[in-house]
């Protein structure tokens, strides 16, 4: 293989990892503001949930339970 067409395919692997590295970041981001304006814990647990069913990215989905699970353990 040429080198410029494995560098194409490390950057598309790149470009797919920073992807889904923010898309990580902003479901922390919204798990942890729900956190800061949950009255209960049911309440956190509820509304974690929900957000979490609205990611369809089945490449992240472990990463995003592993980030639920750090804030509601």
């Amino acid at each position: 293989m040429q080198w410029e067409e494995e560098k194409e395919e490390k950057k598309e692997a790149l470009d797919s990892w920073i992807e889904s590295t923010e898309e990580e970041l902003r479901f922390a981001g919204a798990i942890y503001e729900i956190l800061e304006n949950s009255t209960t814990k049911e309440e956190f647990l509820r509304l974690a949930k929900a957000k979490l069913r609205e990611y369809k990215n089945p490449w992240i989905e472990d990463a995003l339970q592993s980030i639920l699970n750090l804030a509601s353990d």
